[in-house]
């Protein structure tokens, strides 16, 4: 301690985990007067080191030749696994990357091919729910 601040350099955690970790430590003040009187106080408090936020790629969807239509197994990545990620954490954020091949014939291919995915998780109803 110095003055009202604690200096938590030397709590330590595990470096292997990105997940929030939390300490508890004891923090005992005593102070003593001109007449030899003293006081002691002690309380805990704990230091948290918050979680670090990594990127996660899923699966590449594939798509048929000069097709932009998610097919049953893009379907099955955008509204199992990408939607359980968002069920762990709502603030998440999505990126879709849309790409086709220098053969391939139809404009715009890669644009459709990602809006197309955005429209699959987007518009569920029923037994196929949306991601918010």
């Amino acid at each position: 301690m110095q003055g009202n601040q604690f200096d938590s350099t030397s709590v330590q955690f595990d470096s292997s985990s990105n997940a929030e970790q939390r300490k508890t430590t004891t923090i005992t003040a005593t102070c003593a007067d001109s007449r030899s009187t003293a006081g002691a106080a002690t309380t805990t408090i704990t230091v948290i080191k918050k979680a670090v936020i990594t990127a996660i790629r899923l699966p590449d969807l594939l798509f048929d030749a000069n097709s932009a239509r998610v097919n049953d197994y893009g379907e099955r990545i955008l509204l199992e696994q990408l939607r359980a990620h968002f069920e762990r954490d709502s603030a998440g954020k999505a990126v879709l990357v849309g790409h086709q091949s220098s053969d391939e014939k139809p404009a715009n291919l890669a644009e459709q091919r990602a809006l197309n995915s955005a429209a699959v998780v987007s518009a569920g109803t029923g037994v196929c729910l949306a991601v918010p």
